[in-house]
């Protein structure tokens, strides 16, 4: 993995969490329906190897030392407590810190259009505008695009997560985020505000972006194929009669929906 991305991913939380070292409370994050143990609050020692790393001291027990023995995370015994270098990302108020942040680079619905009218994308598959335009942008830095310095003021807190297939039209995501919008709402789009390079893993965390968002848009594209893989016809014809909405539109709802609830 890239260190010079690694540094940066993890810089921002360094210049907030340097002064209160030694004294600020953390806990181990856990997923959803995954058990939390019983680790508890730790307290925050040092940052470690390009600061991905963090130190934690959490009180030394049986138990403590069973939980960290499972999840293989290396420590030392001191003072009655146990130092843990953990992942800083593994850590809830971590974790939290980097979703606030990436939701915060949502893009304007102006900076959108005008981002397709400049590139002349509209109808190009949104993998393309990936893979011909965000990345060679950020390839000296490998930043984010929506971190790029000379986009200052396109991009801001999201007020709506913008759901998509990568395989569909750029022109079909715009539309979906312009529909009935004004033109300084700001909407979450993955390819401008995931890092497209090595180091990526935090931001890909989109529950908690859709959770700091008001409202969540799916969009897609017609995919009349998608229908003739539907048997028996009995099957078919309940699944495209139950409203209007195309198919992949359908399945795709239900994926996200699935996300949410668990």
């Amino acid at each position: 993995m890239d260190l010079t991305v690694k540094t940066e991913d993890h810089q921002y939380l360094v210049d907030q969490l340097s002064p209160v070292l030694g004294s600020m409370q953390v806990t181990l994050a856990t997923n959803p329906g995954e058990d939390a143990g019983t680790l508890g609050t730790g307290t925050l020692l040092e940052m470690r190897e390009s600061n991905t790393m963090a130190v934690v001291a959490f009180d030394c027990n049986p138990t403590c030392r069973a939980i960290l023995e499972q999840k293989k995370y290396e420590y030392v015994e001191q003072d009655q407590k146990c130092h843990v270098v953990i992942p800083c990302l593994e850590l809830k108020e971590f974790k939290n810190c980097h979703a606030r942040r990436i939701h915060g680079l949502g893009i304007t619905i102006q900076a959108l259009i005008d981002f397709a009218y400049k590139h002349d994308c509209w109808n190009w598959p949104t993998y393309k505008v990936m893979r011909d335009i965000i990345l060679p942008a950020t390839r000296d830095t490998r930043c984010r695009y929506a971190d790029l310095p000379e986009l200052k003021g396109c991009f801001g807190p999201a007020t709506v997560f913008m759901s998509h297939c990568w395989g569909a039209k750029f022109g079909d995501l715009i539309g979906a985020a312009c529909h009935g919008a004004r033109k300084d709402l700001v909407v979450w789009i993955d390819i401008f505000a995931v890092r497209q390079w090595q180091g990526n893993e935090a931001d890909l965390n989109f529950r908690e972006v859709i959770f700091r968002c008001k409202a969540l848009v799916v969009s897609t594209s017609p995919v009349d194929g998608l229908k003739e893989h539907l048997y028996p016809n009995k099957k078919k014809l309940r699944f495209l009669q139950v409203t209007k909405v195309k198919p992949l539109k359908k399945l795709y709802l239900f994926v996200v929906c699935g996300v949410l609830l668990n």
